[in-house]
C-alpha cells in the first residue's frame, strides 16, 4: 500500500533529491549556473503539483518563500527559463534515469520487482465541460432511426505505463496519441524501462495479447508474461501458437487465475486513477510533442509524491524548525575517529551502586518537601554527586587495603 505526499515542501525536498542523483548539476560547462538542474526539476514537479502554469509557479514561489528556502533558490526562475528546461529535462533518456531514481530511493533492498502490470489510459487536451459532452452523447432518440450517439471520436494524449504492483510506483512511461491499439506499443514502453530493473512477473490485460509479444517478454527479456488469450472474436477453438495454448491453460478457471495472481493487474487502474484525482486528468500542452512531455512530468510527479514509509517523512522533515537532515553530535564524531583501543582506554562517566542510588533518590524525595520546585534539580544533581564522589572513596579504600595485604 502506497501514500502520497500533500505537503508542497516534503514533495519539493524529495524531488530534490530525486534530481540530484540522477541529474548533472549543470546542463553543460559553460552555463551560467544560477540554477541548478535538480532545483529546475523541482520547480517542474511543483508545476504539476499545483496543477499550475509556468507563470503561476513563478508566482506561487514568491508567495512562498519556505519552499525557496527549502530548494536553496537565491532567486526565482523566470518562466520561460521554467519552459526551456523541461525540454531539455524530460526527454526520454533523462525520464528513465528520474524514474530510476525515485523507484531505487523507495525501495533499497529490493533487487527485483516480482509483479508488475502494464496499461494504457487518456488524458483530455481541453477543459470541455461534461455536461455539454452527456447531452452531446444523448442522440435524437425521437427520430426513427435514433442516433444514440452523435459525438465524433478525436484525438487524444495517451500514456502507457508499467507500474510496480506492489508500491504503485512507475517503472516505465511511453506517451502518444490515442485512439490506437495497444498490442503494437508495447516493445515501444519496454524500450523504455531502465536496464537496471529486473522484472519477474507482467501482467497485461486482453488488449497485448499476441504470439509476438509473449515471444518478446518470455523470450528475449526473460519475463513471465500473463495475457488473457481474448483478442479477437470469441471462439472455442484452440490457439495456433504454444504460448496462447499456454494462457487458455491459465485462464481456463478462477481457480488457475488465483494460482498466477492475476489479480493483481488491478493496481495500475490504481495507478490511473492516482494520477488523475491527485494530480490532473487534462495536459495543458496543445501540440504532440509539449503533451508528451506533460504526460511524462505527471509520470515523475506521480512517483515523488509517493511516500512508503515512515523513513523518508522522517527523512525529509516537514517541519521547519527541525533541521533537513540529521547531524551528527562532536563527540560521537571524535569518538568516532578514534581507534578500537583508545576507545577502550577512553574514561567513561561511572555511575553510582544500586544502594547509593536509591539512597540518593530516597534522600531527594525526603527534600523535595523542603526544597523549592525550581531548586529540585540542582538539590537533585548534588546528592548524585555526592554518591559518585562516595564511590571513588570507597573503591580507594579498598585499593589501599589490598595493597597492604
Amino acid at each position: 500500500m502506497s501514500y502520497t505526499s500533500k505537503s508542497p515542501r516534503t514533495v519539493a525536498l524529495v524531488a530534490m533529491k530525486v534530481g540530484q542523483r540522477s541529474l548533472p548539476r549543470y546542463a553543460h560547462r559553460y552555463a551560467p549556473k544560477t540554477f541548478t538542474q535538480a532545483q529546475l526539476f523541482t520547480c517542474l514537479v511543483l508545476k504539476q503539483f499545483f496543477t499550475t502554469d509556468y507563470r503561476g509557479i513563478v508566482v506561487y514561489l514568491h508567495d512562498m518563500p519556505e519552499l525557496c528556502q527549502a530548494m536553496q533558490l537565491t532567486r526565482i526562475p523566470h518562466y520561460t527559463t521554467l519552459q526551456k528546461a523541461s525540454r531539455r529535462l524530460l526527454c526520454f533518456a533523462s525520464v528513465r534515469e528520474l524514474l530510476l531514481a525515485s523507484v531505487k530511493m523507495n525501495s533499497r533492498s529490493r533487487k527485483r520487482i516480482e509483479y508488475a502490470a502494464a496499461d494504457s489510459s487518456g488524458f483530455e487536451s481541453g477543459r470541455i465541460s461534461p455536461y455539454f459532452v452527456r447531452r452531446c452523447a444523448r442522440g435524437h432518440r425521437k427520430l426513427k432511426n435514433p442516433l444514440y450517439q452523435t459525438t465524433r471520436y478525436t484525438k487524444f494524449p495517451k500514456l502507457a505505463i508499467i507500474c510496480d504492483c506492489t508500491t504503485h510506483m512507475i517503472l516505465a512511461a511511453w506517451p502518444t496519441r490515442g485512439p490506437t491499439p495497444d498490442v503494437h506499443q508495447l516493445e515501444a514502453l519496454l524500450n523504455q524501462l531502465h536496464c537496471d530493473l529486473t522484472l519477474r512477473r507482467l501482467l497485461l490485460d486482453a488488449g497485448y495479447d499476441s504470439h509476438a509479444n509473449h515471444q518478446r517478454l518470455r523470450n528475449e527479456r526473460n519475463i513471465l508474461s500473463y495475457i488473457p488469450p481474448h483478442l479477437g472474436r470469441p471462439t472455442t477453438k484452440r490457439a495456433s501458437s504454444e504460448l496462447r495454448r499456454l494462457m487458455q491453460r491459465h485462464f481456463a478457471t478462477d481457480a488457475s487465475r488465483q494460482r498466477i495472481h492475476f489479480g493483481r493487474r488491478w493496481q495500475v487502474e490504481t495507478v490511473f486513477s492516482m494520477i488523475k484525482r491527485n494530480l490532473d486528468h487534462a495536459v495543458a500542452g496543445r501540440r504532440y510533442h509539449a503533451q508528451n512531455r506533460e504526460m511524462l512530468l505527471l509520470a515523475i510527479t506521480h512517483n515523488v509524491t509517493i511516500l512508503l514509509s515512515i523513513i523518508v517523512v522522517a527523512r525529509f522533515s516537514t517541519e521547519h524548525s527541525r533541521p533537513l537532515f540529521r547531524t551528527t553530535p562532536p563527540d560521537r564524531l571524535a569518538s568516532a575517529s578514534m581507534s578500537r583501543p583508545a576507545l577502550r582506554m577512553r574514561k567513561r562517566p561511572r555511575r553510582p551502586p544500586c544502594a547509593l542510588r536509591q539512597t540518593s533518590t530516597s534522600a531527594a524525595a525526603r527534600s523535595a518537601s523542603r526544597v523549592p520546585k525550581e531548586g529540585f534539580a540542582r538539590a537533585l544533581f548534588s546528592l548524585r554527586r555526592f554518591g559518585l564522589q562516595h564511590k571513588r572513596t570507597d573503591q580507594r579504600r579498598r585499593f589501599a587495603a589490598i595493597k597492604r595485604r
